[in-house]
């Protein structure tokens, strides 16, 4: 099924293509490339590592510490928008599906395609990265943690790590990253803003559905949804040919980010 909606998803992009002139906008480089990669995947390792093996207890968090606005989401539990939301992985290559797309059309050559699937894989693993070093730190429980019908010794230790939401995260940076690669190598385009409405909707839609399961609140995904844009913007700024006003400077155990104005 996942299969047939992704064949349907891929021929209706596909018509998007027609009629617009295409520039190449992204370049790789080699020692920042290499670097987001390994700092991604150093990222990735420990904050799963801190996750899986929490330091400190897992006592309830005061609701009256929460912010306000997130308070009445405290209790909250819905496993069947969870449910709902996993179908939403389908969005998950949409980056990738654009860049087919145009490849397909001989829009782009295939250095072209790698240098896209090459950022998809480091906006990804930033976001996700730094999402679980966050979670890790226990700043405050998932909503259904303290709903009345769930025998709290049966909770796994992750969820007492709900800032930020790594799917709000995921998906606003997906949505950033394949809407603006199609924007700039496309710059003639009609169908722009057709990409951005979809690709945020879905990003939202994905986010609120968080919410309403009880996983996350508000806070979660209005941080996670920044997060994840700033890591697609950073990937894509990184790699933006002839970039004068962003450079990315990566070093053993250091990332540093450079604005011109």
């Amino acid at each position: 099924m996942h299969k047939f909606s992704g064949i349907i998803l891929f021929l209706l992009l596909s018509s998007f293509y027609s009629q617009a002139f295409a520039q190449k906008s992204y370049e790789t480089n080699l020692v920042l490339d290499i670097g987001l990669s390994v700092s991604a995947l150093a990222l990735n390792l420990w904050g799963d590592y801190r996750v899986k093996n929490p330091a400190g207890s897992d006592s309830i968090f005061s609701k009256s510490n929460l912010f306000i606005w997130d308070r009445p989401f405290a209790g909250v539990y819905n496993p069947k928008y969870d449910q709902v939301n996993r179908a939403f992985t389908l969005f998950a290559p949409f980056p990738l599906i654009v860049g087919l797309g145009a490849y397909m059309q001989e829009d782009i050559e295939k250095k072209e395609l790698w240098t896209l699937f090459l950022m998809y894989v480091e906006s990804i693993g930033l976001q996700g990265g730094v999402n679980l070093m966050i979670r890790s730190a226990k700043i405050w429980p998932r909503p259904y943690v303290y709903n009345a019908k769930i025998e709290h010794h049966k909770i796994p230790a992750e969820s007492y790590g709900s800032f930020y939401s790594g799917h709000a995260s995921a998906a606003f940076s997906i949505a950033i990253l394949g809407s603006s690669w199609f924007q700039n190598t496309y710059p003639t385009s009609k169908y722009t803003p057709y990409f951005w409405f979809g690709s945020l909707s879905v990003a939202s839609t994905v986010s609120v559905l968080r919410v309403a399961s009880g996983k996350h609140y508000p806070t979660d995904i209005i941080v996670g949804a920044l997060m994840g844009s700033l890591s697609a913007y950073t990937v894509l700024k990184a790699h933006e040919i002839n970039s004068k006003s962003f450079s990315l400077n990566v070093f053993p155990g250091y990332i540093g980010f450079t604005k011109i104005f």
